[in-house]
């Protein structure tokens, strides 16, 4: 509700000159993006859109590629955190050492990411946001949760691989 999928495809007809058939949507959340398609309130158009319904590198890899395949100018990969979820689990879910298990998860998820890096499109991406909290002792000597603001759902440091970061929250 913060405004990501919208903005972005604002961002992205601003891009190809409001030609919305050079824009295509990859879409994890339940092709909720196919509601933003021509709304007159919005100003959006008809977009192309992949829904990906499980989240491994390989399927977000596989629908880039079609993307670059189709002539797409810009994709919007809505949203990257379900790909860092999914490698999450996977790792801890994997028989084995977990240090291991995780190098095997994160060379998957820097494939991912370096075929967004090397993709001859316009790649734009949204993350998903949590709340993050931390135990503190108060001035009266007790402990008590407090909210420290909100950090993304994903790997450390991804916000250095791309060109342009900001953030949108509800208040926009």
């Amino acid at each position: 509700g913060g405004g990501k999928t919208g903005g972005s495809l604002l961002i992205a007809a601003g891009m190809t000159n409001g030609d919305w058939d050079k824009i295509c949507v990859i879409d994890s959340e339940n092709n909720s993006s196919e509601l933003y398609a021509n709304n007159p309130r919005l100003g959006t158009g008809e977009f192309f859109h992949v829904g990906v319904s499980e989240f491994s590198p390989k399927e977000y890899i596989k629908a880039i590629t079609a993307c670059e395949e189709g002539g797409i100018e810009v994709c919007i990969i809505d949203s990257i955190t379900h790909c860092w979820e999914w490698c999450t689990k996977k790792a801890n879910t994997m028989p084995g050492n977990t240090w291991q298990n995780w190098g095997i998860v994160k060379a998957q998820f820097d494939e991912f990411k370096n075929k967004m890096l090397q993709s001859p499109m316009h790649i734009i991406c949204t993350v998903r946001k949590k709340e993050t909290t931390a135990m503190e002792v108060n001035d009266k000597g007790k402990t008590e949760i407090v909210k420290k603001g909100l950090s993304e759902v994903m790997v450390d440091g991804m916000n250095y691989e791309f060109t342009t970061v900001f953030d949108v929250d509800s208040y926009h």
